[in-house]
């Protein structure tokens, strides 16, 4: 049996943050994925300039621009009646491919000592009061694994919808090619029911990675094709920069929950990134929310020694860094599938520089990574 400090679920962004940050502590880490890497993920792909100095840290950022990740310089909204900003990106952000991002981010993981493995999944977990035996499918080798782990943390990802399509929506995704206006810019387009995100990555494709809600999916017959469609001749901004794009990739669909209550906590299991909380998409704040979440989770382990401070602590921590993020981008994803209001929401951004750099600062976490945990180190007096 493999005995460590720590077994983390899920090796995306969430995950490999905080078992980086575990493995620099001593801690023993092992770190389990059902996929294999490198893996395509449908995700909108934008860090933002919170993330420079954490990735740095990390030892990825100067490795995300050597493998061809774009600067992003321009964040452009726009809605189906012809509204359109340009809101300020002050920093450096970037548009990456998830399977860039998270091989790169589970490179330094293994470097760093953390057991890996990929194609694998929790079978049975059985909590005996000072820790956890967990059995371990892996399906890469055709084994089982034996674990005793003092800590798990849960950083897998949305949970499969329960129930009807209500409070469901659909991230669906596909890369393009000659998309020449999509250089260097990240672009929110708004349309009726839904709202398409284009981010540029490397090898000059484009991420095209819209949301729809789940009802107006099944009007369209669930064909992704015929929903772009649709908003491509619904917006004319949309249209184009659609115009000449070509498909290159086949399309690929995650489900989205609209609402998620932060459950940091439960049944003795740690939670980091989406499946602790749920960021609304149209801000584009899930990277940012994922690696830092998983940086604080961290930071609550190694600092603290009983559950119930690291929890306080953790909780504290979460809520100061992204409760503004998420309220910001629940307002906005309400409204931006609304034509109507979508449209007056873009030109009252548009009339004031002020207010689109104020929208544009409270749509990102309220603080960077270093400051963040210098800040959280210092305010043990709370607990």
């Amino acid at each position: 049996m493999t005995t460590v400090d720590a077994l983390i679920t899920g090796a995306g962004p969430a995950g490999t943050s905080c078992a980086l940050a575990l493995a620099r502590s001593g801690w023993r880490v092992v770190i389990i994925d059902k996929a294999t890497f490198p893996r395509h993920k449908t995700c909108g792909g934008f860090i933002g300039p919170e993330n420079k100095a954490l990735l740095t840290d990390l030892g990825i950022w100067s490795k995300l621009l050597e493998k061809g990740a774009c600067i992003v310089g321009q964040s452009i909204l726009t809605a189906s009646r012809g509204a359109l900003t340009i809101m300020p990106i002050e920093g450096v952000a970037l548009g990456v491919s998830r399977q860039l991002l998270d091989t790169l981010l589970l490179d330094r993981v293994k470097a760093a000592g953390v057991g890996v493995y990929e194609g694998a999944q929790v079978r049975n977990l059985y909590n005996h009061g000072g820790g956890f035996n967990v059995l371990v499918d892996h399906y890469g080798d055709n084994l089982q694994l034996n674990i005793c782990a003092r800590h798990i943390i849960d950083a897998s990802g949305h949970r499969s919808p329960q129930g009807g399509l209500k409070n469901i929506q659909l991230g669906i995704a596909a890369l393009y090619e000659n998309m020449p206006q999509a250089s260097g810019r990240v672009m929110l387009h708004c349309c009726q029911g839904g709202h398409v995100g284009i981010n540029p990555f490397e090898n000059q494709q484009v991420n095209v990675c819209y949301v729809v809600d789940a009802k107006h999916f099944e009007t369209k017959d669930r064909d992704p094709q015929r929903i772009l469609a649709d908003w491509v001749q619904e917006n004319p901004h949309l249209r184009k920069v659609m115009q000449g794009a070509k498909r290159v990739s086949s399309w690929k669909a995650v489900y989205i929950p609209r609402r998620k209550t932060v459950t940091l906590f439960e049944n003795g299991v740690w939670r980091a990134g989406d499946v602790a909380a749920f960021i609304d998409t149209a801000t584009g704040g899930g990277i940012s929310v994922a690696l830092l979440s998983g940086q604080l989770l961290a930071m609550a382990l190694t600092e603290y020694e009983r559950d119930e401070d690291r929890l306080k602590v953790y909780t504290h921590e979460y809520l100061r860094h992204f409760s503004w993020q998420r309220r910001l981008a629940a307002l906005f994803g309400d409204l931006v599938h609304r034509p109507w209001l979508a449209d007056s929401i873009i030109r009252l951004l548009d009339i004031n520089y002020r207010i689109r750099r104020a929208a544009m600062s409270y749509s990102r976490p309220m603080a960077v990574i270093k400051s963040g945990v210098e800040h959280m180190k210092d305010e043990r007096s709370f607990v």
